[in-house]
């Protein structure tokens, strides 16, 4: 199984969470919308089935009667016939409970996913060390996705006052240097990322710079970190434009 978007936060109890019904299947979801993880994604409202005579794909063009049922894809929300919506995969981006029913497309882009939320989201929550610039001069910290996926964290190494935590859903943009770097003789990783974000309650926009530098304890799960959390703003940027097929 996926590690799912709506997990529940270490420091939370499960009474954060309810399990609630949709006509695509069981989901649990945060009562408080504002706890809402930023890679989750709404339900699609469903295509009426009046307006579809036949199959979405336009490969299949199969045509519905008595017995040949529409199937909705709990991803996109379009109608296909049995055989091009027979797949049934886990959807963690939508908090439900158990796989669900997919198109052949939404089916493929939702196991490329579900590669991130088994290894690279897990990479983001055990979290790295970082050079951390913010306004305040460098500080050593232990970096870290929260486990439920609304911030970035910072945890000095040498009790030194941390810097503000990022919150996921409020990252404008991000810049990663590449470059080689002395302690990997030939090889051109991504050195730092500085991340723009906006304060929330306001419209000051505000960046931190992590820097996968000499003092880390592991540069390379460093380095592997700021390349999950590109992948990981990809997703997040993807859910705030309208949902198309």
């Amino acid at each position: 199984m996926a590690d799912g978007v709506c997990r529940e936060d270490d420091n939370r109890g499960a009474g954060n969470k309810k399990l609630t019904k949709s006509k695509s299947g069981l989901r649990i979801i945060p009562i408080n919308n504002t706890a809402r993880s930023p890679f989750e994604l709404k339900e699609p409202t469903w295509s009426p089935d009046k307006e579809n005579p036949e199959c979405s794909n336009g490969k299949c063009g199969q045509k519905f009667d008595f017995l040949k049922r529409r199937h909705h894809c709990r991803r996109c929300g379009q109608i296909f016939c049995a055989q091009c919506c027979q797949t049934r995969v886990m959807l963690p981006r939508m908090c439900f409970v158990d796989p669900v029913r997919q198109c052949f497309r939404c089916s493929d882009i939702t196991n490329a996913e579900n590669v991130f939320f088994n290894s690279s989201l897990k990479l983001l929550t055990n979290g790295a060390q970082f050079d951390v610039s913010s306004p305040e001069r460098p500080v050593l910290c232990q970096t870290a996705v929260t486990s439920d996926h609304r911030f970035i964290r910072f945890e000095p190494t040498q009790g030194q006052a941390p810097p503000e935590r990022v919150e996921v859903a409020r990252i404008l943009s991000t810049e990663v240097t590449q470059s080689t770097i002395e302690y990997a003789p030939g090889q051109t990783l991504p050195e730092a990322v500085v991340v723009l974000y906006r304060v929330p309650g306001s419209v000051e926009e505000r960046q931190v710079r992590l820097s996968a530098g000499p003092h880390v304890n592991d540069w390379r799960l460093s380095t592997n970190w700021i390349v999950a959390l590109e992948r990981a703003l990809e997703l997040v940027y993807e859910g705030r434009q309208p949902s198309q097929h």
